[in-house]
């Protein structure tokens, strides 16, 4: 069974990708490409669902990136 997780991406202004998820509490990945992101979203977020789950992550993780502006804070 897949489980779908969202991915906020902000490419920011030094030219790499921020990626949050709201799905995985605590799902921070920063990478210069978006195939990297995704794919250390997969290795963080397994890790995560262990520790709060207590359990091996065994799912098929499928992420869906969602592109939001960058804001510059004030």
């Amino acid at each position: 069974m897949a489980r779908n997780i969202r991915l906020n991406v902000e490419l920011l202004p030094e030219k790499v990708y921020l990626g949050i998820s709201p799905d995985v509490q605590g799902l921070l990945v920063q990478a210069d490409t978006l195939d990297l992101l995704r794919e250390y979203a997969d290795d963080i977020a397994r890790i995560l669902i262990e520790h709060q789950t207590g359990s091996a992550c065994t799912e098929d993780l499928q992420f869906q990136l969602v592109e939001v502006p960058y804001v510059e804070a004030a």
